[in-house]
């Protein structure tokens, strides 16, 4: 096995060393892995109500023994799942799942919490705007999304424009003494 891989490595070198700087060509050493760690629940931007303990449950699947979820120890079982319970302050909340071992992985999820009125209510006066993750961006070509507006409304702008308008910065660096 030893002299089969030397046998084979000799070749390689051999074969590259014949080739002249012009005749070499870079190659895509990129290594590309699945996601290692997916959080499931809670749902990309959900609006969850505010419980009696404060925690919320979280759950999702990973490709190791343990992960941390927002800095604490959680196991993963046999099926590769987990499932843990964090704390929740009122407002935007961020969960982090980091997978330990040598492939690591890392996974975000952000949800809100609090006392929110309901989807159908009507309000006296006043605007609510509720919008999940697909409204920011749904990855897709059509006007139907945050990001997709924001693009067409800023590609409607001469930036250029606007920066020549910006009166000059200059910074005078102080003098070094060079000893």
């Amino acid at each position: 096995m030893k002299v089969r891989l030397f046998t084979g490595m000799m070749a390689l070198l051999a074969a590259c060393g014949g080739q002249t700087p012009q005749d070499r060509q870079a190659a895509d050493l990129t290594f590309h892995q699945k996601q290692q760690v997916t959080i499931d629940t809670p749902a990309a931007g959900a609006f969850l109500a505010i419980s009696k303990d404060g925690m919320v449950d979280v759950a999702g699947a990973a490709h190791g023994r343990s992960i941390t979820v927002n800095g604490s120890n959680v196991p993963v079982d046999p099926s590769g799942h987990f499932q843990t319970r964090v704390p929740a302050v009122p407002g935007v909340n961020l969960i982090t799942a980091h997978l330990n071992g040598l492939l690591g992985g890392e996974a975000q999820r952000a949800f809100l919490y609090g006392d929110f009125v309901a989807p159908d209510a009507q309000l006296a006066g006043g605007v609510m705007v509720r919008s999940n993750a697909a409204a920011f961006d749904d990855h897709s070509g059509d006007l139907d999304d945050y990001s997709a507006i924001a693009k067409a409304l800023l590609a409607q702008v001469d930036l250029m424009q606007l920066v020549r308008q910006l009166p000059p910065y200059t910074y005078n660096f102080p003098a070094a003494r060079w000893t």
